[in-house]
């Protein structure tokens, strides 16, 4: 049993693809590792040394931060599926064959997606406040401005009810995270919780003030199933996942909007 804690683990680092990955191990050694991915906003100093804690008494344990987040090197793409692959490179630089994959939130779709695109590398998946790809109507516009701009605020507003057992949990929540004194994480930059916040919730329009939208291609083939006519194929997201996205849609032959694209929607037909 390691004798290190979520509380004096230290942080690592190890390189894939170019990138150096930040990264936390400790636990019970041997079986299969649980790999933690975070939520769109979150370090390694923000899993809850509680629940981590607790999984690390029978396994062993990783935290790690993807491409560009706090501090791993990179930038932070704009897909699930890029950072998909990212988070298979650094199980490959670790040697990890088979994985456990702890996804919150925005880790949630990562984990579904890696399952999905590599069931052979994947053993479990454990789900928490999370979604399908690109969350569609999940957004934090029922957050105040002061709740979105404090972060503390944010995290009691955002993962807990407004009911003062749950506030209590939340305030309890973050003294725990404050705990860790030593070795502490970068904290996640404006620009790289923004990219990962269009990741998430492209589909709900939170991307338009991006201005690397790549231009939409365009496709002659559809389903043999669809009936919509062509102009009723638009992509609702507007960062690089806007392919991944569009083939999402047309693959369901579901019209998203029959009205001309406007900059913010390319025609994706």
């Amino acid at each position: 049993m390691s004798t290190q804690t979520a509380l004096t683990v230290p942080t690592r680092f190890v390189e894939a693809d170019g990138i150096r990955f930040a990264y936390r191990r400790w636990g019970k050694p041997g079986g299969l590792p649980f790999v933690f991915l975070n939520y769109f906003g979150g370090n390694l100093d923000d899993w809850d040394p509680l629940v981590t804690g607790g999984f690390a008494a029978d396994h062993d344990v990783i935290l790690f931060n993807n491409a560009g987040v706090a501090s791993s090197g990179g930038e932070t793409p704009g897909t699930v599926s890029e950072k998909t692959r990212h988070a298979l490179a650094f199980c490959d630089a670790l040697e990890l064959k088979r994985v456990n994959a702890v996804g919150f939130s925005l880790g949630g779709m990562i984990a579904q997606q890696l399952a999905l695109d590599y069931p052979d590398r994947v053993n479990r998946i454990v789900l928490l406040g999370t979604g399908p790809r690109g969350g569609e109507g999940m957004t934090f516009t029922e957050l105040s401005s002061e709740e979105r701009a404090d972060p503390e605020q944010f995290l009691l507003a955002a993962f807990f009810s407004p009911t003062d057992a749950s506030q209590a949990a939340g305030r309890a929540y973050l003294s725990r995270l404050a705990a860790r004194t030593r070795d502490r994480d970068r904290p996640v930059s404006p620009r790289t919780a923004e990219a990962a916040n269009c990741t998430q919730y492209g589909n709900g329009g939170q991307c338009r003030r991006v201005t690397d939208t790549p231009p939409c291609k365009t496709s002659s083939t559809r389903p043999s199933s669809c009936t919509a006519p062509r102009t009723s194929w638009f992509c609702r997201s507007t960062r690089s996942s806007w392919h991944s996205t569009c083939r999402m849609l047309s693959s369901s032959c579901t019209p998203i909007q029959t009205t001309a694209p406007t900059p913010n929607m390319p025609n994706c037909s």
